[in-house]
């Protein structure tokens, strides 16, 4: 056990990158050749919807966009479990697969 713990030490100043995603959408490839300066894009969310925390693609947390010293942050107001972290890994194949985004939904 003690082995365990040594090992994750090991790890815990390795940095990941942090991304924080206000949404999301789904565009055909001639849509998006056509954005230009000026383009909006919609996304699936509205204004009041909680931001994600995502770290390797997996949405880890879920808060409210701050402003700090005129800089964006994030507070954070839930922490996904690890169960439901694999059911909104579901739900986005899912959601691609509906849309003929990927080979099974083809």
């Amino acid at each position: 056990m003690a082995d365990a713990a040594n090992n994750i030490s090991l790890l815990l100043d390795v940095e990941l990158p942090l991304t924080v995603s206000f949404g999301q959408t789904y565009m055909p490839i001639r849509d998006i050749l056509r954005l230009s300066a000026g383009s909006v894009v919609e996304l699936d969310c509205t204004a009041d919807h909680p931001v994600s925390l995502v770290i390797n693609n997996r949405v880890i947390a879920r808060g409210s966009a701050v402003v700090i010293d005129g800089s964006y942050g994030v507070r954070i107001e839930e922490i996904i479990s690890r169960q439901d972290r694999l059911l909104l890994d579901g739900k986005a194949q899912e959601k691609a697969e509906e849309k003929g985004l990927t080979p099974s939904g083809a």
